[in-house]
C-alpha cells in the first residue's frame, strides 16, 4: 500500500508571500527571501496533491495554490516577457529578469493551474500569466527551461489540438530532440556533452508531451534516454548513485560522486513512474522505486534523507555526510516524486 504524503514541512515553509527558499535544519531561514524557481514548484505540488488529501490539508492547499499564484502574477515582468525570481524576504524584488529555468519553471506552474487549479478565477489568472510568457521562449537557450516550459504546455488541454500552443510546443520538442540528435554517441545517450542537474526532466519533458502531441519520436527519446540515465547512476550493488555535482559527468568512466542532489533522484522518480503509467512495463516501476528508495536510504552513505520527526527532505548528500537542512526544492522535489508514484499506483 502507498504511503501517506507528509505536507508537515511543506506548510512550514509557506506564507503569505510564497515559499521560504532555505531552512536551518527544520527551520524556515528568512534571510534569503523567496524565488519564483521554488515557487513555481509549490505551485505544482499544490495543485497535483488537492485531490489526493482532504479535510484542513486540502483547504491549505488551495490557500497556497492561490498564494503562489499571486507571487507568479507579481514575478511576471512585461516589459521583457520573463519572470523575476529572486524576492527579499521584506518584498523587494532583487532583479528584473530571472534565469532562463525560472522563465521554464514558471511556466510548469502556471500550465499546471490553468489546466487544473481549483477555482476558475485561479485558472483564468494562471492561463493569462502563462500567455504573457509564451513570447519569451524565443530567447530561452537553457535545455532544462525547454522542458520545464514544455510540462507546462503538456498540461494545457488545447495543445493536443493543432493550433497555437500545438505549434509551439512541437518547437520546444524539436529543439530538445535537435540537442540529443547532435550530443548522443554509442555509450552515451544524452542531450549535452555533460551531464549536470535535474537530467531526467528532459526526457519526462519528452514523454508527457509525445504522448500529448501523438508523437512517437519524442516517447523513444525519452525511453532511450531514461534507460541510460539509471544505467549510469546504478551502482553495482544496485542503489542509485547520483552524478554529484562537483564535477558532474562528462563521460561514465569520469563522473562525480557528491554532492548528489534530491532533484536527481525526484525526476528520475518522475520519469520512470509516467513510463510504468504510459507502457505498463513493470521494470519502470522497480527503477522509480528504486529512485524513492534513494532518499529513504538506499543510496552511497547508506542514509535517509526524509525525516519522519518534520516531514521534509534534507538537501543532498556530501562527502562528509547528509545536509541536514530542508530547503523548499529538497522537499517539493520529494513531494513531486510521492505525487507521481501515487499517481501511476492509481492508474496501473
Amino acid at each position: 500500500m502507498t504511503r501517506a504524503i507528509d505536507l508537515r514541512h511543506f506548510f512550514r515553509l509557506c506564507d503569505g508571500t510564497g515559499i521560504l527558499q532555505h531552512a536551518t535544519f527544520a527551520v524556515p531561514c528568512r534571510a534569503h527571501g523567496y524565488c519564483t524557481d521554488d515557487v513555481a514548484r509549490a505551485l505544482v505540488v499544490a495543485v497535483g496533491l488537492r485531490e489526493l488529501v482532504a479535510g484542513a490539508d486540502r483547504e491549505r492547499l488551495v490557500e497556497i495554490e492561490h498564494v503562489m499564484l499571486s507571487f507568479l502574477l507579481d514575478a511576471f515582468n512585461p516589459a521583457l516577457g520573463r519572470f523575476r525570481n529572486f524576492m527579499a524576504y521584506d518584498r523587494r524584488w532583487l532583479e528584473e529578469g530571472g534565469s532562463d529555468d525560472s522563465w521554464g519553471r514558471a511556466m510548469w506552474g502556471l500550465g499546471t493551474a490553468a489546466a487544473a487549479g481549483r477555482s476558475d478565477g485561479g485558472r483564468r489568472l494562471a492561463r493569462e500569466v502563462f500567455n504573457g510568457g509564451r513570447p519569451a521562449r524565443r530567447s530561452m537557450t537553457s535545455l532544462r527551461a525547454w522542458a520545464y516550459g514544455l510540462l507546462g504546455y503538456a498540461a494545457i488541454p488545447e495543445t493536443a489540438v493543432p493550433g497555437e500552443l500545438h505549434d509551439e510546443a512541437l518547437e520546444l520538442v524539436d529543439r530538445l530532440l535537435a540537442s540529443y540528435g547532435n550530443a548522443s554517441r554509442r555509450g552515451w545517450r544524452w542531450c549535452e556533452p555533460v551531464a549536470t542537474y535535474d537530467n531526467a526532466i528532459v526526457p519526462l519533458a519528452l514523454q508527457r508531451a509525445g504522448c500529448v502531441l501523438g508523437l512517437s519520436a519524442p516517447c523513444r527519446a525519452a525511453r532511450e534516454m531514461g534507460e541510460w540515465l539509471f544505467d549510469a547512476q546504478t551502482a553495482p550493488i544496485g542503489h542509485l548513485s547520483l552524478f554529484g555535482n562537483e564535477g558532474w559527468c562528462a563521460d561514465t568512466e569520469r563522473r562525480a560522486t557528491f554532492d548528489q542532489q534530491p532533484i536527481d533522484a525526484a525526476s528520475l522518480a518522475m520519469l520512470a513512474f509516467e513510463l510504468w503509467r504510459d507502457t505498463g512495463e513493470n521494470e519502470w516501476r522497480r527503477r522509480g522505486e528504486s529512485a524513492l528508495a534513494w532518499f529513504r536510504g538506499h543510496n552511497d552513505l547508506k542514509t535517509s534523507l526524509v525525516d519522519a520527526e518534520t516531514g521534509g527532505c534534507c538537501d543532498g548528500l556530501t562527502a562528509e555526510g547528509v545536509n541536514l537542512n530542508q530547503g523548499a526544492e529538497s522537499t517539493l522535489v520529494w513531494l513531486m516524486a510521492r505525487h507521481a508514484e501515487v499517481l501511476a499506483s492509481v492508474e496501473r
